[in-house]
């Protein structure tokens, strides 16, 4: 019980560290893409930011259910049976969640979906001079706003749990652990 207690801790870990890589990789595509796009003076290259940001979004959150999904089972299948002396993280956090644990759930959040939304303002600066532009500025579009509807309907599980009545206190704090 110990070492499957210790492998999924180290699981998670891993996770939001790779979490953490996704919003830096984020950050940096977005500078680069936007920055070749101005210096060529091509919005085509510009708008195609949102589709990037989209892919890595949806990357992100699949790191983020593998996390609370970890986390589930190590509150409700480990430290239920060990008992809260001996193994007791996951509902320690559930009784002591973060404080401002939204701002970080929708700090990451908005990496993702603003940066889009810069890029399409970005692009529409560059300037529309073709058939490719308007192409790639109407998928651009699409794309953030699938991107921004993702967000924001996805919910981590506990947070879905907390919305039917369960326990809010622990799903601050999870939501401050998934989103780090």
């Amino acid at each position: 019980m110990v070492a499957e207690y210790e492998s999924l801790r180290a699981e998670i870990l891993k996770l939001i560290e790779l979490q953490s890589q996704l919003v830096a990789l984020t950050m940096i595509a977005f500078g680069t893409v936007v920055s070749v796009g101005f210096q060529s003076k091509n919005a085509t290259i510009v708008f195609t930011y949102p589709i990037i940001s989209l892919l890595l979004a949806v990357y992100w959150l699949n790191f983020a259910h593998t996390i609370c999904r970890c986390a589930e089972y190590v509150s409700d299948r480990i430290e239920k049976r060990a008992g809260p002396e001996y193994m007791g993280w996951e509902n320690y956090v559930r009784v002591r969640p973060l404080e401002k644990a939204r701002l970080g759930y929708w700090g990451v959040r908005f990496i993702f979906m603003g940066s889009s939304v810069v890029a399409i303002v970005a692009g529409f600066s560059v300037g529309i001079h073709g058939l490719d532009d308007g192409v790639f500025s109407g998928v651009g579009i699409v794309m953030t706003v699938l991107t921004m509807a993702l967000l924001a309907t996805w919910r981590e599980p506990a947070l879905v749990q907390a919305d039917r009545g369960g326990s809010a206190d622990g799903d601050a704090g999870r939501v401050g652990a998934a989103d780090s």
